[in-house]
C-alpha cells in the first residue's frame, strides 16, 4: 500500500511500472488482464491484483538488449490523490506442473479506510490501511484504532491470525487491548496462541480468553499467570522491545 497526494491544483495520471526478466527466446514473462498482472517463469509465478486505483491503460514492452519485460499501469486522468493497493501472491510451480486457481480478490472500502479481501484455497485474508481521518465504528467487521491491520480466517470462518499497529483490536470473538501503541502479531494453533509484540516502552496488554490458560511463557521462560475469571481476560506485562508470548 502507498498513498500519493499532489500539491498541484491540477490532476494527474499516476502510473506503476513493474519489471521482470524475459523467458527463453526473448519471450515476455508478463501478462495482464482486468486489474491482474501475472509474471510466469519456468519454476514459479507471481500474480499481482491491483485493488486501487482503477487501471485505465496497460502497456507491456520488451527490452531484448537487457532481456527484460516491463509493464506500465496508468490511472485515469485528473486524479489529485492515488491510493496504490495491490495483493501479491508468489507461488512455486507444483510437482504436477499445474497451478491451482488464482485468488479471488475483492476491494473493501469504509470511511477513512481502503482494503482487500482475498480468498484462496478456502482461506480468507483481509488487509486494511488508513487513508485519512477515521470515524468511530468498524471496518471489515473489526473495531480497531490501528493504522493498518490484517486478519486471516480458516475454512471454518474462525479468526486464526491478526497483525495490527495500534493499541486495540476486536472482532470475531477476540479482543486485544494495550495501554500503549504497539505492533502485535497473533496466531492461533493447536497448541495455543502465539503473540509477538514490539513496543518502544514497557506496558500492559490484555487478551480475551474463554478459559484460563494453563501456562504462559515470555521468550521461552514461564511467567506468572494473570487471568480474571469475571472478565475472561488474560493480562500480560509487555517489556520494551520485541518479545514473544506463548499462551497454552
Amino acid at each position: 500500500f502507498d498513498q500519493v497526494k499532489s500539491n498541484s491544483n491540477e490532476g494527474h495520471i499516476y502510473s506503476w511500472l513493474f519489471h521482470a526478466p524475459q523467458n527463453a527466446g526473448n519471450k515476455s514473462a508478463i501478462s495482464y488482464q482486468n486489474q491482474r498482472m501475472i509474471i510466469e517463469k519456468p519454476n514459479a509465478r507471481l500474480s499481482l491484483d491491483v485493488v486501487s486505483p482503477e487501471i485505465h491503460s496497460a502497456k507491456i514492452r520488451e527490452r531484448n538488449v537487457q532481456n527484460e519485460s516491463f509493464i506500465s499501469l496508468a490511472s485515469k486522468p485528473n486524479q489529485s490523490v492515488a491510493n496504490f493497493l495491490a495483493v501479491i501472491l508468489p507461488e512455486a510451480k507444483p510437482v504436477s506442473g499445474t497451478y491451482g486457481p488464482q485468488p479471488a480478490v475483492t476491494r473493501v472500502e469504509a470511511p477513512g479506510w481502503i482494503g482487500a479481501r482475498v480468498e484462496h484455497h478456502g482461506v480468507t485474508d483481509m488487509g486494511f490501511f488508513q487513508t485519512g481521518e477515521v470515524p468511530a465504528g468498524t471496518v471489515g467487521g473489526f473495531i480497531t484504532n490501528a493504522k493498518r491491520f490484517t486478519a486471516s480466517l480458516n475454512k471454518g470462518g474462525d479468526l486464526v491470525k491478526v497483525y495490527f499497529e495500534g493499541s486495540k483490536f476486536a472482532g470475531s470473538g477476540l479482543t486485544i487491548q494495550s495501554d500503549l501503541f504497539l505492533t502485535c502479531a497473533m496466531e492461533k494453533h493447536s497448541g495455543g496462541v502465539t503473540l509477538e509484540v514490539q513496543s518502544d516502552k514497557p506496558g500492559v496488554l490484555t487478551i480475551s480468553s474463554l478459559m484460563a490458560p494453563a501456562r504462559i511463557s515470555l521468550n521461552g521462560v514461564s511467567v506468572k499467570l494473570k487471568y480474571n475469571t469475571d472478565s475472561k481476560v488474560t493480562t500480560l506485562l509487555v517489556p520494551k522491545g520485541k518479545n514473544e508470548f506463548f499462551i497454552e
